[in-house]
Parts: structure tokens; C-alpha cells; sequence
């Protein structure tokens, strides 16, 4: 494989699809730089077993790969869907409740149940890995009503992300920290933080790598973490890492402005979702 450029590196996700020898050996000889593990998914078993499969790997093809943890971080999702899935369409208006209901394209539940309480006029909410934009045009009570910018199918379970909003909730939960102490013990090389929104989050968890690299993944990271973390630029409304607004070339060029030292990260879901959404430009 003819790399571009030594400068960019590839970043694989390791997951049932690629967890097996086989398949890691053919990623790295293909040019995987960095494989990473998802810890929203799996058990501590399967994760130590694919960090011992990449480690023997990488020595066997003489190839350093670094291992990345990705940490669950706090989650925010729509509920179950009646009949699994429905459609909103643009231009029409659907109401996010704190209530515990069977969704409909006129209402969806939301796990975050003081969402209402965060959210304001005006602000953007996505759904579905970004492919649906949502615009908040009223909040009453645990209702958010929402006019549908750009529409599209949402099923159960869908993550949602609010690129606008602080929500108040914490970077790190205690599986986060959990998980980050179990990942010291097998030697990961970086770790990756969603929600990040000042330094402060990034230093609490400096405290329990050891060293390590941290990845900061949120629309905030950019304008406040730069100094302390790689940034991870997804596209707008990418769960557990969008970046909302502040995907725009000059986050690239601050990383890049001082002397190279912050790497940018940018998801291949982000390149997937641009052609399909006029919105991202």
C-alpha cells in the first residue's frame, strides 16, 4: 500500500467484524497506525484478548501500532420507536419528552430527562449519527418541540447529539473511570474523552493515564483544550464526538499552528455523511 503522506495515519476500529488475527494482521499490513477500542461495546475479555492479538501482530509485521481507548462517556438516546422506526419529514414538527412513551414521528422519548431544563430556543439537536437535524423552537415543561430541518428515518436506541447546548453532566462517569484504570493495566497507549468542554476535564483524567495521550472529542475541545489533547473532528452531530460547529478549517489550522504538536482526528463516518447533507458543507 503506497501511503500519502507519513504525516497521516489510519485509526481502525477493532470490533466483532475485525477482531480476529487473521483480520488484525491484514489491517496492519494495509497501514493501520492506531487500532481502536470501542468501550461502549464489549467486555474486559474480549478487550484484553484483542489488545494480546495486536500487540503479537504488530511485533510479528515489525510494525508499531498504538492502541487506542475510546471511553463510553455519557450517553444520550432516543427510546424505543413503535414498530421499531419512523420517519420525519422536513419542515414538520416532532416533540422530544422526558416521558417514557413509545415513540411516534410526533413524539420521541429522550433518555436525558432534564434535557428540557438545558435546552433553549433556537439551538440544534441531531439524531442518527448526524443524519437528522432537529431545530428547538419551544420548550414547555419536558417537552422540546422541534421543527425537522433535515428529516430521515429514526429508530430506537438512536444516539443524539447537542452541539449547541452544555449539558450538565459529567465528562468522565464512574465506568469511564473504571474502564480508563482496567485500560493502565493493559498498557494502552492513548485514551479517548467525549463531552470534553474545558481543560479541567482533561487534567482530571491526565491524572489516571499516567502519561498517555487523550484524545478530547466534543465541540468545545476545540476552542478550550487545544494545548492538553489531540482534537477528534467528526462531522456535526456525530455521536460520541461531533463537533458541531467547530468542524471548520480553522481548527485544523490551530492544531496545526504550533509547531504540529495537536493531531486532528476525523472520523470516515464524517466523510460518509457530508454528500448526503447539504447542511455540512
Amino acid at each position: 500500500m503506497t501511503r500519502v503522506t507519513e504525516s497521516t495515519k489510519i485509526v481502525c476500529t477493532i470490533g466483532p467484524a475485525s477482531s480476529k488475527p487473521v483480520v488484525i494482521e491484514g489491517l496492519i499490513k494495509a497501514g493501520m497506525d492506531v487500532a481502536r477500542l470501542n468501550f461502549s461495546h464489549g467486555s474486559y475479555e474480549s478487550h484484553s484478548e484483542n489488545i494480546k492479538t495486536i500487540r503479537a501482530k504488530s511485533a510479528k509485521c515489525k510494525k508499531p501500532v498504538a492502541i487506542l481507548q475510546d471511553l463510553s462517556g455519557p450517553k444520550v438516546r432516543i427510546g424505543k420507536v413503535k414498530n421499531g422506526s419512523c420517519f420525519l419529514k422536513r419542515n414538520s414538527h416532532t416533540i422530544l419528552t422526558a416521558d417514557d412513551i413509545e415513540g411516534t414521528e410526533e413524539r420521541l422519548s429522550i433518555s436525558y430527562k432534564n434535557l428540557a431544563k438545558e435546552v433553549t430556543r433556537g439551538e440544534n439537536i441531531f439524531l442518527n449519527d448526524g443524519l437528522i437535524k432537529l431545530r428547538v423552537e419551544k420548550v414547555s415543561g419536558k417537552n422540546i418541540e422541534c421543527r425537522v430541518i433535515i428529516g430521515g428515518i429514526i429508530s430506537s436506541n438512536k444516539g443524539v447529539n447537542l452541539p449547541d447546548t452544555n449539558l450538565n453532566v459529567p465528562s468522565l462517569t464512574q465506568k469511564d473511570l473504571k474502564d480508563a484504570e482496567f485500560g493502565m493495566k493493559l498498557s494502552v497507549d492513548m485514551v479517548a474523552l467525549s463531552f470534553v468542554r474545558k481543560p479541567d476535564d482533561i487534567l482530571q483524567l491526565r491524572n489516571d493515564v499516567a502519561g498517555r495521550s487523550i484524545l478530547a472529542a466534543d465541540h468545545h475541545a476545540a476552542d478550550t483544550c487545544p494545548e492538553h489533547a489531540v482534537i477528534a473532528c467528526a462531522a456535526p452531530g456525530l455521536e460520541g464526538g461531533g463537533l458541531g460547529d467547530a468542524f471548520e478549517d480553522e481548527v485544523f489550522l490551530e492544531c496545526a499552528g504550533g509547531g504540529g504538536d495537536v493531531a486532528v482526528v476525523l472520523s470516515q463516518h464524517a466523510l460518509d455523511v457530508f454528500p448526503f447533507q447539504p447542511v455540512y458543507r
